[in-house]
């Protein structure tokens, strides 16, 4: 059975169904129980196709990895600027307010898109993934970008946020909008919204990030450098006397006896 879950959808799962009672508690802790509580559903493959998905499952079996705000403090989320009003006021819900807040099935989708890196060269890259630094996803040079903090949502709201191979930042929820302190326009830069209080935290955040980053680059160097030296002194060494092995503090240690024919 394929589940796809809008009608553009980015993923879609393979799965097989079976009888809920002829399976044991443990298998039913591997898949999901159907709403009348007769059968489960077991993934068995993953399938990436176009455009957005509102699947249930769990993100590890997509590949993705859970993504720190240390390493990425801050989010680009680009949409159209009609949706301005709403986003400030309310937040983004994924899909939209209407479709998140819709009963309709088949109308609510589950996470928010978003970018690791800014595309449009107005915020300086300070996300590394992997030591190398990230790649801003998929942008346009039209429409509204709001910079969202990585911390905010994952330690205030404590909303779960991953990223994809392709530095696509998966936000499993709704983001209030204190977690938006700035948004621009993606072809002029000109300031659409700022929280200036938030803002200056977003930006210390970043900075304090990009410090750490060089402090830790910076010791891993001088350790490197540190060993370098040591390794020539143990070279430049070879062949000198090197002192005999103390014994308790008592002085040189006695050599062991020696071996003598009877």
């Amino acid at each position: 059975m394929l589940e796809v879950c809008s009608d553009y959808p980015r993923f879609a799962l393979v799965t097989i169904r079976k009888q809920l009672c002829k399976l044991s508690a443990s298998d039913e802790a591997a898949g999901d129980i159907s709403l009348d509580r007769k059968w489960i559903d077991y993934v068995i493959g993953i399938l990436a196709i176009q455009g957005h998905s509102r699947v249930k499952a769990y993100p590890h079996l997509f590949g993705w990895q859970r993504l720190d705000w240390r390493e990425c403090p801050i989010l680009f989320h680009q949409t159209n600027a009609a949706n301005h009003k709403s986003i400030i006021e309310n937040g983004l819900y994924p899909g939209g307010m209407e479709k998140y807040l819709s009963r309709n099935e088949g109308h609510h989708r589950w996470c928010v898109y978003a970018s690791l890196a800014d595309g449009h060269l107005y915020f300086p890259n300070c996300s590394m993934i992997n030591g190398e630094p990230a790649k801003p996803y998929k942008f346009r040079s039209q429409g509204n970008v709001y910079c969202l903090s990585t911390c905010y949502i994952t330690v205030v709201m404590e909303i779960d946020v991953w990223r994809t191979d392709a530095d696509c930042a998966m936000i499993m929820g709704w983001i209030s909008p204190a977690a938006i302190p700035y948004a621009f326009n993606g072809s002029n830069h000109e300031c659409l919204h700022q929280d200036k209080a938030r803002h200056r935290i977003l930006t210390d955040q970043c900075q304090d990030v990009v410090a750490d980053r060089l402090r830790v680059q910076l010791e891993r160097k001088e350790n490197e450098r540190a060993e370098q030296q040591r390794r020539a002194a143990d070279a430049a060494a070879v062949g000198h006397r090197v002192m005999p092995e103390q014994h308790h503090g008592q002085g040189p240690k006695a050599p062991p006896p020696r071996l003598e024919a009877k």
